[in-house]
């Protein structure tokens, strides 16, 4: 039967006269005991044993033994072809004498960094330990703002389909300034703490619906509240190094990974200036009630990862 943490290499050394030897090394994990085994057989009989701990730190380590042979000491290398495969190079003082495969052993690479750094994982300190617990706190502690982001866009969504588009926007932004009284009121967040910001954005949403009632207007209202945005987040990255924005958005990647305040900040002035460069076109190109399914449901999607990935891209490299 197949067996993942099992394989075998396998080898054939030249006697002094006669035939050659069949020798056979079974590599196996034994997870019960966290030891990789290494056992060489010659023409089918146990000849040595190894047990190597199982370090992820040194995962591609080469084993080596040394064996007698018909008198002669044979050194044998054992070690990974690839993440998959193995291989042995068995010498004789010095030279080689026998070999499995004419590839070289694989030091690992990236592969044994990724390792490296599941280990530290793995065997984390207790003050490691309790930094881990107060960031996936705080990651909870979001949980109400990104629901109440889900229930927004669900709210324009049925009101836009029901009274128009003006009323919708101007519902979205009495919404938001309601929910920022609420927020000083109840324990969880419910703006993720950006509810300064939101009320002034609010205020303009509203102020430009109500004033531009036309609704390629509305359409557009996106891209004018994004640029405004983008002008809001500059200011914040090169004026306040990224202090309120940048902190809070900081604060909400810090689940994913680090990044710092400031780069934060610039990270969503670019990833609002890509996602304004889709939504534009597509205000002028589609019908106010493919605008309406597009706004509600499929800009997620495609805003989404923009601004993860420019977020990732900006994110704070000196730890990784």
């Amino acid at each position: 039967m197949f067996n993942p943490l099992k394989t075998t290499v396998k080898l054939s050394i030249p006697r002094v006269s006669g035939p050659v030897d069949k020798w056979r090394i079974v590599i196996t994990a034994i997870m019960k005991t966290d030891v990789t085994r290494h056992e060489f057989f010659k023409n089918g009989t146990l000849m040595h044993t190894v047990d190597m701990p199982i370090d992820l730190k040194d995962a591609f380590a080469v084993v080596k033994a040394s064996l007698n042979h018909e008198g002669r000491r044979l050194d044998f290398e054992v070690g990974a072809l690839s993440l998959m495969k193995m291989g042995a190079v068995v010498y004789e003082n010095g030279e080689v004498v026998a070999r499995s495969s004419n590839k070289p052993f694989y030091d690992g690479g990236k592969t044994s960094a990724l390792f490296a750094k599941i280990d530290d994982v793995i065997e984390s300190t207790p003050e490691q330990d309790a930094e881990a617990r107060e960031k996936l706190e705080r990651s909870k502690a979001l949980y109400p703002a990104i629901g109440v982001d889900i229930a927004m866009a669900i709210l324009f969504f049925f009101v836009a389909r029901e009274f128009g588009l003006i009323t919708a926007a101007l519902a979205g932004a009495g919404v938001t300034i309601a929910l920022t009284v609420i927020d000083r009121f109840v324990k969880p967040d419910l703006l993720g703490g950006f509810a300064a910001f939101g009320v002034v954005m609010a205020l303009i949403s509203a102020s430009l619906a109500y004033f531009f009632q036309d609704d390629l207007f509305i359409k557009l209202r996106g891209s004018i509240m994004g640029c405004i945005g983008v002008c809001f987040a500059l200011a914040d990255a090169y004026i306040l190094k990224g202090d309120y924005l940048g902190k809070r958005m900081a604060r909400y990647m810090e689940g994913l990974f680090a990044i710092k305040q400031r780069a934060a900040s610039l990270a969503m002035a670019v990833s609002s200036a890509l996602i304004i460069m889709v939504d534009t076109p597509l205000a002028f190109m589609l019908t106010t009630d493919q605008w309406i399914w597009y706004n509600s449901f499929l800009d997620g999607f495609i805003a989404m990862p923009i601004f993860f990935g420019v977020m990732y891209l900006a994110r704070d490299k000196s730890n990784v």
